[in-house]
């Protein structure tokens, strides 16, 4: 459902967490994080000049987009608080995530922007290896575990089993928009792989692209956001405040893993 951000938020991810390594070998990757491309990372053989100049890179972009990341937060409460309302209004649904597009569609610019930059840094054989790994890479299933993962999530909700059956269907949903949007996925990033490796990365190519993928993104999102509308809906009032509570938490408490789950809730 969520094809450009799978796409580019591992990247960004990756590279961040991949960076603080000072050596591939020396202090091996843990591979419990969201960054398929850990291993294409470590393939590349990175060399400390490199390394360095990546971490630049990321921490300028989050040095400039700290306004950009409040605004995609309060858009996000806003849809949220729509979600878990007792009444489904579409258009007010509709008109937040619209909002909510370019704010994304600028982030995924600032990520494609260090893919580039991380692209002009390679050798040759860097260069080759990198487009043939991320080339085999395809739109990521999740594991087997995952329903029960998701399960753990829920535990504190103890929910019914009328309840497991609506939260279960709703995965179903998403898996069967992950497969049917997984030939575009590809095409998208066959796309995405001709910008990064030209020699001058242009934003109005990117918008262009980003344009053709509006209408996809946002039903999608609305899909999604209906399906947490139903579930919010079917939990009892102690239930709902509990789930409030988990959502509450400060964010800088929480993990990666934690803070992703209280968006996804």
């Amino acid at each position: 459902m969520r094809t450009m951000k799978l796409l580019f938020s591992p990247i960004a991810i990756s590279l961040a967490m991949f960076l603080t390594q000072a050596s591939a070998k020396a202090n091996p990757l843990e591979r419990n994080g969201p960054g398929y491309l850990y291993p294409i990372l470590e393939q590349l053989e990175l060399s400390d000049t490199q390394r360095q100049d990546l971490r630049l890179l990321l921490k300028q972009k989050h040095a400039d987009n700290a306004t950009l990341e409040q605004d995609m937060h309060t858009n996000r409460e806003a849809l949220r608080t729509l979600e878990q309302n007792t009444v489904w209004n579409e258009n007010d649904i509709r008109s937040v995530i619209a909002q909510s597009l370019p704010l994304r569609a600028e982030l995924m610019w600032q990520n494609l922007q260090i893919q580039h930059q991380l692209w002009l840094t390679l050798d040759t054989t860097q260069k080759q290896s990198f487009i043939n790994k991320l080339s085999e890479e395809t739109l990521p299933d999740k594991p087997a575990g995952r329903k029960n993962n998701r399960g753990r999530r829920f535990e504190a909700l103890a929910l019914t089993e009328q309840q497991d059956a609506l939260l279960v269907a709703g995965h179903e949903i998403e898996k069967a928009n992950r497969e049917k949007n997984k030939a575009s996925h590809i095409a998208l990033k066959e796309r995405m792989l001709a910008l990064i490796s030209r020699d001058e990365l242009l934003k109005s190519d990117w918008l262009a692209l980003a344009q053709e993928t509006k209408d996809s993104q946002l039903e999608n999102a609305v899909s999604q956001a209906k399906n947490k509308y139903d579930f919010w809906n079917i939990l009892t009032p102690k239930q709902q405040l509990k789930m409030l509570e988990i959502q509450s938490l400060p964010r800088k408490k929480m993990s990666r893993k934690q803070r992703h789950h209280a968006d996804d809730a």
